[in-house]
């Protein structure tokens, strides 16, 4: 801390004398730049100059005056602020002014292309995706022909009345036959009830209203219909029935076929 003090004094000496110089001599030509200097070998050179430059404008040392008092000890921050200083203006009289910036060289060549790194590794496979929605459901066939009807049998003797047998089962499903002409609709009897209906194409809402129908007989054909071009495009639903079946008209339907089925009775709403 001692040194750094009297370092600041003497800096601050330096200035002083400085001042009382006569005029500075003409500049000489700038020298060669040398190999800048470390901060330990500035420091000996700055602190040399220094000593030299007091010794050769000091005059003959005279007696030592009292003592003064002693002033508050700068602190580190400030002490060292100050030498920075007075070491960055005694350097810059010191030094020569900067010469002219030299030309810019030329540019370099453009060097050769970097290989290509390794291949990375192959990632992890994505999540599988949900799954789409489900197709719908394809159109029902056109009804196929009426099987064939077996050979009379000989007829037997007269017996009593028996029960009422159970219906058999329907036969298999015939061929689809060519497109044929379109549905022939007809108008409702007038003499049949507003809840009944037999066989024939009708159209909802005029012939037959909507509702719940109900029909006792097997071996029946009905279809719910969108139109009366006779294509399987129009039917929205049909049956061939094993026995009593019902069958719910709806107010958006265009039409109702009914063949074998003798007799429907609306049932409900």
């Amino acid at each position: 801390m001692k040194k750094l003090i009297v370092a600041a004094v003497l800096v601050a000496a330096l200035f002083v004398l400085s001042a009382c110089q006569g005029t500075a001599g003409v500049q000489g030509p700038k020298g060669d730049t040398g190999p800048a200097p470390s901060p330990d070998e500035l420091s000996k050179l700055v602190n040399e100059a220094i000593s030299q430059h007091l010794n050769e404008l000091r005059g003959p040392q005279g007696p030592i005056g009292p003592q003064g008092e002693k002033g508050p000890a700068p602190s580190p921050d400030e002490l060292s602020k100050l030498v920075n200083q007075a070491i960055s203006q005694r350097l810059d009289e010191l030094r020569g002014p900067q010469g002219p910036a030299g030309p810019q060289g030329d540019r370099g060549q453009k060097g050769d292309q970097g290989l290509q790194g390794p291949k990375g590794d192959k990632g992890d496979s994505g999540p599988i995706g949900v799954a789409g929605p489900a197709g719908s459901m394809g159109l029902q066939g056109l009804k196929g022909d009426t099987g064939p009807i077996g050979p009379t049998g000989p007829e037997g003797p007269k017996g009593d009345k028996g029960d009422i047998g159970v219906v058999g089962p329907v036969g298999p499903q015939g061929p689809v036959g060519p497109k044929g002409d379109p549905l022939l609709v007809v108008s409702r009897p007038d003499v049949l009830p507003n809840n009944t209906i037999v066989d024939g194409v009708w159209r909802v809402g005029t012939d037959v209203q909507p509702g719940l129908w109900w029909t006792k007989t097997a071996g029946c054909y009905w279809a719910r219909l969108k139109g009366f071009g006779g294509t399987v495009s129009e039917i929205i639903a049909n049956d061939n029935t094993s026995g009593p079946s019902y069958a719910r008209i709806s107010a958006t339907d265009v039409g109702f076929e009914s063949t074998r089925c003798i007799t429907w009775t609306r049932v409900g709403d």
